[in-house]
């Protein structure tokens, strides 16, 4: 296992829809991105954010 996660940011994503009832609905990944950012995971030692 490795000590390092690359977290990947696309703000993009909010453009692509893979329909209704599918998990990744634009909406649901921001604000999963939102989620993480206010607990400050992707400021934790070991964590790099990759497209931002």
């Amino acid at each position: 296992m490795s000590d390092r996660v690359g977290l990947v940011f696309a703000p993009e994503a909010r453009t692509y829809d893979h329909g209704p009832a599918h998990p990744l609905r634009p909406e649901r990944v921001l604000l999963t991105w939102r989620l993480i950012q206010a607990y400050g995971l992707d400021q934790l030692p070991g964590v790099v954010t990759l497209g931002a």
